[in-house]
């Protein structure tokens, strides 16, 4: 079929004859399309004759070459045919020019229409590095161009390209979906250079869009036949020069035709302004070999821009030279060149302390580090999300409270750029504000927590895209009532705020502690304080602090937020409860140092007073093998303390394992619901050990929590915060302790639940001054009591002990009054270590003395009423210490037999004599003495002083007369029985019975010091605690080279020990004195302590094992076969047994008649090298361990 069409013109020139030859692979579409239109489109004012061909095989092209100047245009897309058509034009010299890009040419009249491959490849490859992309998805058809030019541009950018991927052109919509959905975006590809044709492009970018890929930090740069389709803006097409404005692929093919016209039409036009030179073939001809490729010409592109849903040429390639002439736009309808490595994951954040109603949150700023050091660690390692990179959307909308209006419009701005996940403040109003907040926006977000404890976000219905890396906060109060359970307290008081979430937390405090028997003991309605308690509501509040302060109940614990804590600290403070008064424990940690560098520094001395000691239950930060190289990572990251960070790091972690869980399922993680459901699914470890989301709730399913312990770490005003223990909620032993906990005072007692407090006297105290009259008279007492210890000491001593016991030389078998003295020498030990100054932080030591000493105070709060009962109970020990030694003096067994206390008192007189008289000889007299300590007065006058150990007893006035008189009678009577009966149980006791024995001039001397020891000390403590130990430190040395010049006991291997621990007493005393006069260093001093204590005991030990040989033993055990033996057989003699095992012979044993025959006659028996006399008239069975057999 031949159609021809003609133009006529004005100018009469030669014919120029276009012959579009199709084939069998031509298009229909294109065939139509040139017949209808390429007239219009060529529009040329020239006389033209085109004529379409349908050719094949035998098609005659002589018949259609006949014109002046033929043009045949290739549009058959056959290679067969158009190899025909080539050798046709060659043979007759006619141009060829041919559509398909994909032929090469062969003849010198053969050209392209179109730009060929290499040259879209190279273009594209310029522009591609123009824009600096570095992971790049490469996109293509199934078309031989578009393959030929990505498997080049893949070798090319082998480094840059991710993904190379052929797309079927028949794909359907959902396939290319999937393809986007599970290829592109899990491997957050985001850049893509795209070779296709058709509609191609217009089904792929809207499969972006869909799978939200197709956003900001998104481009796509094309290469495509034509722009058409719906224009989606920041797409970037690559486009030959002429045929930008193509709608279509028909549209295409024939503006590459109007180009080939044009350039014609254009060489027609300068030979026409020279005048006489018209065109021919051969003019023709000429002009395209030098104007085409062939002659080394650069083919031109446009670079094409969709904004606004309309092309814009922003740029063009020319001669190989890239020209930008206006800004590029992107998805997103950002002008920022996408050139990240990495998909951006966004994430939503409050990142500043602000606060939307003027206040100001010091803890975000900080807190928030752990979110950007979880984002960095994230970003920079390959475990999680190795193809994204997670970025924040920082905002100052509030972290502590939330206005609806007022937060609204903070996040409005923010709206589209929130991300997949909104990470929580640590506070339920904002949290729940928040999210109540983007569900009125329908904006639905994944919301992970970090500390906010609140039990009501526990609920999943009523916040299902919710989930928090702790506990809910009922977790602490449980834990908290445990430790009050632990530490012996069965006394408390509590306070909480007036927030949904802090009574959940107190009731069931409520609950737990009902259970274990603690009494809370504020009134019920005096303990709730509103939600923002502030220094401001004191007044209106206080008698919330009267009640606490009326209980005298040490135990404060707390359940309010950080900034309330400290401001009900300060109300306690304002009732005039000081150091000591209150061991507060609190739900959540203080942070150490950050109390006193983010609090107004006016209120900080009130605060720390009473903080200092103070303990608190919290979610463990840093636990483990990766959370303490988080820890130590994230203090050096930012150069201060982590603390308060590890949970954020945790948030953060948490919600990116949960999008990577999610791409690696497939699944799309920017659906809040899919995400969501993957995140809870997920087991990781974090800084604070095993993250897991209990399935029924929203809470953490397990988690260790730490015991912190808060304390002044020097008299500098620095303060630390350390953990003392562990709630590991697996273990057998859940709470489990790492380390002492410093108490206030300081000290590492545990202390009591109830105190009298020191400022709740009948009178103000801060007016109390020292009394000098009642320290006069307390000091005169107490000498007295010394010089009139020295006498009587000496007169007993001269009057009835001053034999000596010689040496043990022999070994013998050890008795019980032998570990008397032996348990007596190490108790005095303990006791003259606590005679004098304590030291400052050593607990072991402080207790063991206090406990061997009798020193109730180290125990309980020795004052009040508890004096009182205590110094009854001394009284009353005193008067059955004197009946006990008037029944042992009196000898009279009728009476101790008639009556049965007597008979028991009697019977114990072995244990009785050495306790009373000698264990607790230094508690007694130290109890004693207490009652005559009057240091304190509110006036002149002796009777205006105060007891130091009840500021209600006034002294030397009627109770107080009445007691002293009693203690004077006390001291009279129980110093001169104690002395003399501490060597006389020594006398009465039988060689057989007791081995080591005390020199009687040894224990008149030790009377005389201990109760020297007892008053000077107590004398110089009032003055200055470094005096008296140094004051005590030259009598224990003076005590010490007594004991070497004058040995103690009979037995040198004793005697070496009582110089070896009194070497101990001396080292404790000089370091005890030491650390009064230090600001720190307590611990490291207390490690030399017991250092040297190590030491001197393993001298010892030396010394003994070298040169004190043991010459006291323990018998072995008998050997109960033998005895029956013995008893039922003849094989054994009774020489073979031992004689302290023949008591187990029967007295009726009989020996043999002819053995015995003697009678009047005494025989000797040798039983282990010891003669016995047997006398047959003795008639006795058993004495002494000695076996008397009777003759037969």
């Amino acid at each position: 079929m031949v159609i021809r069409f003609l133009f006529l013109t004005t100018l009469v020139c030669a014919s120029i004859n276009l012959l579009v030859f199709f084939g069998n692979n031509t298009p229909n579409t294109l065939i139509t399309y040139f017949q209808a239109n390429l007239i219009q489109i060529i529009g040329n004012p020239y006389a033209f004759e085109i004529i379409f061909i349908i050719a094949n095989k035998t098609t005659d092209f002589d018949s259609y070459f006949k014109g002046e100047i033929p043009v045949a245009i290739d549009a058959t897309f056959d290679i067969n045919l158009s190899q025909y058509l080539l050798v046709a034009t060659e043979t007759r010299g006619i141009l060829n020019l041919f559509l398909d890009p994909n032929m090469s040419p062969t003849g010198s009249l053969q050209y392209y229409l179109h730009v060929p491959w290499q040259n879209q490849l190279n273009a594209t490859e310029i522009i591609t590095n123009y824009l600096g992309w570095n992971k790049i998805a490469l996109i293509s058809t199934q078309s031989i161009e578009s393959v030929r030019i990505t498997s080049e541009f893949d070798k090319d950018f082998s480094r840059k390209v991710k993904s190379n991927i052929v797309i079927t052109n028949s794909i359907t919509e959902d396939n290319m979906d999937s393809i986007a959905g599970r290829l592109l975006k899990p491997n957050g590809l985001q850049t893509f250079v795209v070779f296709c044709e058709g509609n191609f492009i217009d089904m792929f970018a809207t499969s972006l869009e869909n799978k939200k890929i197709y956003k900001q930090g998104a481009g796509l740069l094309i290469w495509s036949k034509g722009i058409w389709g719906s224009l989606k803006d920041g797409l970037l097409y690559i486009v030959e020069q002429g045929l930008e404005g193509a709608t279509s692929y028909e549209q295409y093919e024939a503006l590459a035709i109007k180009s080939f016209t044009d350039s014609i039409l254009g060489h027609i036009n300068s030979l026409s302004s020279i005048g006489g030179v018209s065109y021919d073939s051969d003019s023709i001809k000429q002009f395209m070999k030098v104007n085409t490729l062939d002659s080394g010409k650069k083919p031109s592109y446009y670079l094409v821009n969709i904004v606004n849903s309309a092309k814009k040429i922003t740029g063009a390639l020319v001669g190989g030279e890239l020209l930008i002439s206006d800004n590029i736009t992107f998805p997103g309808n950002t002008t920022d060149k996408p050139v990240t490595s990495k998909a951006i994951l966004w994430m939503s954040l409050t990142t500043s302390g602000q606060e939307l109603d003027g206040s100001f949150n010091a803890y975000q700023p900080v807190q928030a580090q752990g979110n950007f050091y979880a984002r960095d660690w994230i970003n920079n390692n390959s475990i999680i999300l190795e193809n994204f990179q997670i970025q924040f959307t920082p905002n100052s909308c509030g972290t502590m409270s939330f206005y609806h209006d007022k937060t609204g419009a903070c996040y409005a701005p923010l709206k589209s750029k929130l991300g997949l996940v909104n990470l929580s403040s640590d506070y339920y109003a904002t949290t729940v504000g928040n999210i109540l907040l983007f569900r009125e926006w329908n904006l639905t977000m994944m919301t992970v927590g970090p500390t906010v404890s609140s039990p009501l976000l526990s609920n999943k219905t009523l916040y299902p895209e919710f989930m928090r890396v702790i506990p809910n906060g009922n977790y602490n109060a449980v834990i908290l009532a445990k430790l009050c359970q632990i530490f012996g307290w069965k006394n408390v008081v509590v306070v909480y705020a007036n927030l949904s979430s802090n009574i959940a937390m107190y009731e069931t405090f409520v609950t737990e502690a009902d259970k274990i028997g603690i009494n809370i003991a504020n009134d019920e309605n005096k303990r709730m304080l509103p939600q923002n308690y502030a220094r401001t509501n004191f007044d209106t509040y206080k008698y919330v602090f009267d009640a606490i302060k009326a209980t005298k109940v040490r135990i404060f614990i707390s359940f309010q937020t950080a900034n309330a804590n400290y401001q009900s600290i300060e109300g306690l403070y304002d009732v005039g409860l000081r150091k000591g008064d209150l061991v507060i424990v609190l739900a959540s940690k203080t942070g150490g140092q950050s109390v006193v560098t983010n609090y107004p520094q006016q209120y900080v001395p009130k605060v720390t007073e009473l903080l200092s000691g103070s303990i608190s239950v919290s979610a463990v930060e840093y636990i483990g093998e990766f959370g303490l190289t988080i820890m130590n990572n994230m203090k050096s990251y930012w150069g201060n303390s982590p603390s308060f960070k590890g949970s954020h790091f945790d948030q953060t972690l948490l919600a990116a394992y949960g999008i990577d869980f999610t791409i690696f399922k497939g699944e799309d993680y920017e659906n809040a619901t899919v995400l969501t459901k993957n995140t809870r699914a997920q087991r990781i470890t974090g800084a604070s050990g095993t993250i897991a989301i209990d399935s029924s709730s929203n809470d953490r399913s397990f988690m260790i929590l730490s015991i912190n312990n808060f304390y002044a770490a020097n008299t500098t005003g620095i303060y630390n915060e350390s953990i003392s223990g562990y709630y590991i909620p697996t273990s057998s032993t859940p709470i489990q302790m790492s380390s002492n906990i410093i108490w206030p005072g300081p000290s590492y007692t545990v202390p009591t639940d109830t105190v009298v407090i020191e400022s709740d006297c009948p009178f103000d105290e801060s007016l109390s001054e020292d009394s000098t009259k009642g320290i006069a008279a307390f000091t005169t007492i107490c000498s007295g009591v010394a010089v009139i210890a020295l006498v009587i000491t000496v007169v007993i001593w001269k009057g009835n002990f001053t034999k000596a016991y010689p040496k043990l030389t022999l070994r013998k078998e050890i008795q019980f009054a032998d570990s008397v003295v032996m348990a007596t020498m190490l108790i005095e030990i303990f006791q003259y270590i606590n005679i004098g100054p304590v030291f400052k932080e050593d607990p072991v030591t402080d207790y063991l003395s206090g406990l061997f000493n009798a020193d109730i105070d180290k125990f309980v709060e020795f004052k009040g009423e508890v004096y009182w009962i205590g110094l009854n109970i001394v009284l009353g020990t005193v008067c059955f210490w004197l009946v006990t030694v008037a029944l042992i003096m009196s000898h009279n067994d009728r009476l101790i037999k008639s009556i049965f206390c007597f008979r028991w008192i009697y019977s114990f007189k072995d244990y009785l004599m050495p306790l009373l008289g000698n264990m607790l000889f230094v508690p007694i007299m130290t109890i004693l003495l207490t009652v005559f300590k009057c240091s304190k007065s509110i006036g002149n006058d002796l009777d205006e002083s105060y007891m130091d150990t009840d500021c209600y007893q006034y002294c030397w006035e009627g109770t107080h007369l009445g007691y002293a008189i009693g203690c004077i009678f006390a001291l009279i009577l129980y110093f001169p029985i104690a002395v003399f009966n501490r060597p006389h149980w020594t006398n009465i006791q039988d060689d057989d019975n007791q081995n080591i024995r005390c020199q009687p001039e040894y224990i008149m001397t030790k009377s005389v010091t201990q109760v020297l020891f007892i008053t000077l000390n107590k004398m110089i403590s009032l003055y200055d605690p470094i005096a008296q130990g140094f004051v005590y430190l030259g009598l224990i040395i003076a005590y010490i080279v007594y004991n070497i010049k004058r040995p103690p006991y009979n037995y040198d291997r004793i005697n070496m020990w009582q110089i070896d621990l009194l070497a101990c007493v001396a080292w404790s005393v000089l370091l005890t004195s030491v650390s009064h006069g230090m600001d720190g260093g307590y611990l490291l001093l207390m490690i030399i302590k017991v250092s040297g204590w190590c030491a001197l005991i393993l001298v010892g030990l030396i010394l003994q094992t070298k040169r004190f040989p043991a010459l006291l033993y323990r018998p072995q055990p008998q050997n109960i076969a033998m005895l029956f033996k013995f008893m039922l057989t003849s094989t054994v003699k009774a020489d073979s047994i031992e004689r302290r095992h023949l008591n187990f012979v029967s007295a009726s044993y009989k020996m043999k008649e002819e053995e015995a025959k003697e009678s009047n006659k005494t025989d000797f028996v040798s039983i282990n090298k010891t003669k016995f006399a047997i006398d047959d008239s003795t008639k006795r069975g058993m004495l002494e361990g000695t076996m008397f057999i009777q003759n037969r």
